[in-house]
């Protein structure tokens, strides 16, 4: 289930996503009341290919699917503040250090060019949350 976060003023659920989200004809576990915040990239064909060979595809969510369950979708690649600057979806990381080398064995289609390396995973965000009295909480995927 989508985190769910609340202020006085309004309730949304924020959800930023590198993984399909779309199972058959239902959305999963996003809330069509709720937007749900993408980076552009997360539309992306990927795959990752192992040492030995082998792969594993990771499709990325459907557009249709989601907007057929009546999902808001808004993509951003920069940093969004929501719910009155309670909670900040960090967009787009930058990788700035030598030892960030992102997820090299990952590729992407690319349409005349086909699969091509993509390690830097630029749509990979975190959410952070500032709880009242207690702080910052900093979800990451890993």
């Amino acid at each position: 289930m989508a985190p769910e976060i609340c202020a006085p003023s309004s309730c949304r659920t924020v959800t930023p996503i590198t993984t399909p989200v779309s199972r058959g004809s239902s959305v999963g576990w996003v809330d069509p009341a709720f937007p749900l915040v993408l980076h552009p990239d997360a539309w992306r064909q990927r795959r990752v290919v192992f040492p030995t060979g082998g792969e594993l595809r990771l499709p990325p969510p459907s557009r249709a699917d989601l907007e057929a369950e009546g999902v808001e979708v808004v993509e951003e690649r920069g940093p969004s503040l929501l719910l009155d600057e309670t909670v900040l979806v960090s967009g787009q990381t930058e990788r700035t250090t030598s030892f960030e080398r992102g997820f090299p064995v990952q590729e992407a289609l690319s349409g005349a060019r086909g699969w091509e390396p993509d390690p830097w995973v630029w749509d990979d965000q975190s959410v952070i949350v500032d709880v009242r009295g207690l702080g910052l909480v900093v979800f990451v995927e890993l």
